[in-house]
């Protein structure tokens, strides 16, 4: 079973196989320009977007203003190596072969329960 997601009164309920249901109450977004680049197969890119108020723990989404080219894109908020307030992305390339990106605008979400 995977997570779903319903909305009550505008607002995304996201349940868990268990069948809990989480709220989200508040949407904090920050976003950054990063500069164009290749990643070579098996390499990562990763670098910080500041989001003010997020915190260890809180539901993380990323988003690239170009595309992915089938690179996996994942964030999270660890204030322990990063500092307060900043979420981590990183970028992953498996495709086979080396990837180029243009300069782009990196957006971070971060859910408050």
């Amino acid at each position: 079973m995977t997570p779903s997601v319903r909305f009550d009164q505008g607002r995304p309920i996201f349940h868990d196989p268990s069948g809990k249901g989480y709220r989200i109450d508040l949407w904090l977004t920050g976003s950054a320009s990063e500069a164009g680049f290749i990643i070579g197969n098996g390499g990562q890119r990763s670098h910080t977007v500041s989001v003010p108020g997020c915190l260890a723990g809180d539901l993380v989404r990323v988003t690239f203003s170009v595309d992915q080219h089938g690179c996996i894109l994942s964030g999270t908020v660890d204030p322990a190596n990063d500092g307060p307030d900043l979420v981590r992305w990183v970028l992953s390339n498996h495709t086979g072969g080396p990837v180029t990106f243009a300069s782009m605008t990196v957006k971070a979400f971060v859910g408050k329960f």
